[in-house]
């Protein structure tokens, strides 16, 4: 869980899809669970906003307010 990308997803959600494009396209993808949390990531950067916010909880926890 991280807290912090958390947060940066759901400012994402809330920016929009190319703001998600983004965030998405910043996730590594070196090992298998990186891969699918990534294009989990664009799969729902297409989705509504709710689906994006579940998402970040999700796979990323709780966000922290900075």
């Amino acid at each position: 869980m991280d807290p912090w990308k958390s947060f940066a997803c759901i400012q994402a959600c809330n920016a929009g899809s190319a703001a998600v494009e983004r965030f998405c396209s910043a996730l590594p993808d070196k090992t298998k669970k990186q891969k699918e949390i990534r294009a989990i990531c664009w799969g729902v950067s297409r989705g509504g906003q709710a689906a994006c916010v579940v998402f970040c909880r999700a796979y990323f926890g709780p966000p922290r307010d900075p």
